[in-house]
């Protein structure tokens, strides 16, 4: 699937989209608006167009395309896929349940792997003062995710 959500991010514009369901505004090179997630008086929702994604600065609501159109509409991956595919013009083929089960799991685990290294990195006071003294903001670790992998690489196949 992951073909096909390329050539959908390749023929729709994360500004477009996003704005036929906001009111977006230029800020620099980026575009804010009020975050439909949460209520807001003064816009805290980015979509920055060069990275192909959002991040909201008061709730943390992050994501590209399918994420904003999953959690706007309510739906499912699969449903958002649908609705972006019929909007991009992009033909959906099915998928082996098999090779879909396999890639659900490697999201899972990947997933997994990376609040293991976030939590991590909310335990080692050396780790997030290195990030503080090169000026690495909380709210750009949060949408970067950014970790903290330990010397121990039995920690993470222990906790997976």
């Amino acid at each position: 699937m992951s073909s096909t959500t390329e050539k959908i991010k390749e023929k729709l514009d994360i500004v477009e989209v996003l704005s036929s369901y906001l009111k977006l505004n230029k800020a620099g090179k980026n575009f804010k608006a009020n975050c439909p997630f949460h209520h807001e008086k003064t816009p805290s929702f980015f979509v920055s167009p060069e990275r192909d994604s959002y991040y909201c600065f008061g709730c943390g609501a992050k994501g590209d395309i399918f994420t904003f159109v999953e959690e706007f509409e309510g739906l499912d991956f699969v449903g958002a896929l649908k609705v972006l595919a019929d909007r991009a013009g992009v033909e959906l083929t099915p998928v082996d349940p098999k090779k879909q089960n396999h890639i659900e799991r490697l999201r899972s685990v990947l997933e997994e792997t990376t609040q293991f290294f976030e939590k991590m990195l909310t335990t080692h006071t050396e780790a997030q003062k290195y990030l503080t003294d090169r000026g690495v903001k909380m709210e750009t670790q949060q949408a970067f995710r950014i970790g903290f992998a330990p010397d121990d690489w039995h920690q993470l196949e222990e906790h997976l």
